[in-house]
């Protein structure tokens, strides 16, 4: 089985612009060829962890930013046995978003862009973790899942950077600090997902551990 997380960059200038005029900057993956168990957290070097990222400003557009990222997918799909893709909020987000920016750039039909996500297998951690707020979307985010899990002794990465600067940094051309809260959140992902952190932290609170 192979893992993929999974976690994109846009880039809008309304907060009223989400999926009309909202461009995807960056797409960062972490393929993970490692068995699934937290002993695998040892190993965050290749061949068996990649980082990769897929970003305008090394591509020149967001054109061959969605190209390479689904020449790269197809490519993992074929190379894999058992593929699934681990997010937080992809179900709402990412995933339909990169659908749209599929059919867009012409690669490929609505009808084949569903398929080739409908074969994947999907853990979106959003939906996962909303038991730990209340059943709640307000603030249910990934900084207070890794909060959470820390105040009961695992030991979750540290972010880079919040959600809200990308505009910024991408503004003012900082890309490497797009880069790395990219990696940050994707590690803070694989973390949450190979301790299984969520459903420990659901324990340990219905053992009456106060959160």
């Amino acid at each position: 089985m192979t893992r993929l997380y999974l976690d994109i960059e846009t880039y809008r200038k309304s907060k009223y612009d989400a999926f009309i005029n909202e461009r995807i900057i960056a797409i960062g993956v972490l393929e993970d060829w490692t068995p699934y168990s937290e002993d695998s957290l040892s190993i965050t070097s290749e061949p068996e962890v990649c980082f990769k990222v897929f970003n305008e400003w090394d591509l020149g557009s967001e054109k061959v930013v969605i190209r390479r990222f689904y020449e790269y997918l197809n490519d993992l799909i074929a190379e894999s046995k058992f593929l699934v893709i681990i997010g937080f909020n992809i179900l709402c987000f990412d995933i339909p978003l990169l659908i749209q920016k599929g059919v867009e750039y012409g690669v490929g039909s609505l009808h084949d862009l569903n398929k080739l996500w409908h074969d994947t297998f999907t853990i979106d951690l959003f939906q996962v973790a909303l038991p730990l707020n209340n059943m709640l979307f307000k603030g249910n985010t990934l900084e207070n899942i890794a909060n959470k899990a820390r105040k009961h002794g695992i030991n979750i990465p540290s972010a880079y950077g919040r959600g809200e600067d990308v505009p910024r940094w991408y503004e003012e051309r900082k890309y490497d600090r797009i880069v790395n809260h990219l990696r940050a959140d994707l590690e803070i992902l694989r973390y949450i997902d190979l301790t299984n952190a969520v459903v420990k932290v659901l324990i340990k609170n219905s053992s009456g551990i106060v959160s």
